[in-house]
């Protein structure tokens, strides 16, 4: 139940901040983020079908030369600090 309430209060809540900014356009940034969501998930599966495997951005980030990435997000920590937790499993398991 705990999941469900913050779920629904995130909706709703981010629904009323959207409405107060956008007012008449809120159907349009409704749209726009529907848009984006499409095409995040219609990269996923173009993802999974070039590489054969599943498994979301870990699986993808593993199959490309993780060292260099790991190097980029560290030169970059700013830009890169949403994938940093991926960056450091994929650490812990090349060293198993």
């Amino acid at each position: 139940m705990a999941v469900g309430g913050m779920v629904g209060g995130g909706i709703f809540s981010t629904l009323g901040v959207v409405v107060g900014i956008a007012g008449a356009w809120t159907w349009l940034s409704f749209v726009a983020a529907g848009l984006i969501a499409l095409a995040a998930g219609y990269s996923y599966v173009k993802l999974t079908a070039y590489y054969g495997d599943g498994g979301g951005a870990f699986t993808f980030l593993r199959k490309i030369n993780v060292h260099d990435f790991r190097d980029r997000c560290r030169a970059h920590p700013a830009i890169f600090q949403n994938v940093r937790p991926i960056v450091c499993e994929m650490e812990r398991l090349d060293m198993q």
